[in-house]
């Protein structure tokens, strides 16, 4: 066995998309299984595991930067301890696409026709648990999806993974609306809200989620920074021909200045240039690496956190993506 691979999210994560579950965070391409197997989770996901300790790269993790290749020095250590299959640590929320708005990058909309969720996934989560495949002790739940305000399961989700001592929530919204679970979600230990506002005027904003809906964004911002000891990250997707220009990006830096306390700030590239069209090369402009720049130096001045996901670093490394 000349080659062994391992990949963390594979071993620890489940995605729960409209059309069943990944065994990571790739929402299109990753390794699952569809809603009709969903039952047989943890016996596909551990195919999926041994596939890379043979030194087997399945097609559907072909590409991907999380995967690595396992040391001759790890190898021999792993013949002499006892391997224990990793409980699922990381659960994405990503399976209804309903929403107050209509982000122009938006996956849900680009990628997923049907207006209707398939399954609720609350009964499934109650089986997790009951099969003892979930981390109690460390187990994070995200909300990605469509928007949680329109999310009907979202509180009694909430309330089972409580029941049970998750104290890990990471929300991804758009703060539209300001629902009142917010102000207990929001007061428990390690929550943070993650709000993808793009842009800092109303007229761009109109012009990426297709609602006229920015002064009120900003007002529930400053709500949950009153209300809740949660963090909050805003997010700035770049855009092509929209909002990647240095004075649509600086009057992004007013909003969190006029905020206050924003804890970290997210930069990335349109999802529909990137890691929705696998195949298709796209070329980093050159002003790009310019608003980054820009992005990092704001950040680290007003002493907030600035974060560039792997995927686009990468990108901005090889300056382009296929």
């Amino acid at each position: 066995m000349s080659k062994t691979y391992c990949c963390e999210k594979l071993e620890t994560t489940l995605n729960f998309t409209p059309e069943g579950v990944r065994f990571c965070c790739g929402y299109q391409l990753g390794p699952g299984v569809d809603i009709e197997n969903i039952d047989n989770i943890k016996k596909i996901q551990n195919e999926y595991i041994q596939a890379f300790k043979r030194g087997e790269i399945p097609k559907e993790c072909q590409n991907c930067t999380e995967y690595k290749k396992i040391s001759i020095k790890d190898k021999i250590k792993n013949l002499f301890k006892t391997q224990k299959n990793k409980k699922i640590s990381y659960i994405f929320v990503n399976h209804y696409k309903q929403c107050d708005c209509s982000c122009i990058y938006c996956s849900q909309k680009n990628q997923m026709k049907a207006k209707v969720q398939n399954y609720e996934l609350l009964p499934i989560i109650k089986k997790l648990y009951i099969k003892d495949i979930l981390d109690k002790e460390n187990l994070v739940v995200e909300f990605q999806g469509g928007n949680v305000s329109v999310l009907k399961e979202f509180k009694n989700l909430v309330a089972a993974f409580l029941s049970k001592k998750c104290k890990r929530f990471v929300i991804l919204m758009n703060a539209i609306k300001y629902i009142p679970i917010f102000d207990i979600i929001g007061n428990i230990m390690e929550c943070s809200f993650i709000i993808s506002l793009d842009c800092g005027t109303r007229e761009t904003y109109a012009k990426i989620k297709q609602v006229d809906a920015f002064e009120q964004t900003i007002s529930n911002i400053k709500r949950i920074k009153a209300k809740t000891t949660a963090a909050v990250t805003l997010k700035y997707i770049i855009i092509k021909g929209v909002n990647d220009n240095k004075a649509e990006l600086e009057q992004f830096f007013c909003v969190i200045q006029d905020i206050k306390t924003i804890n970290r700030v997210v930069l990335d590239i349109d999802y529909n240039d990137t890691c929705l069209s696998y195949g298709k090369r796209f070329d980093v402009p050159e002003h790009y690496y310019e608003l980054f720049k820009l992005a990092k130096e704001f950040c680290e001045k007003e002493h907030i956190r600035y974060f560039v996901s792997p995927f686009t670093q990468d990108i901005l490394d090889k300056g382009y993506s296929i």
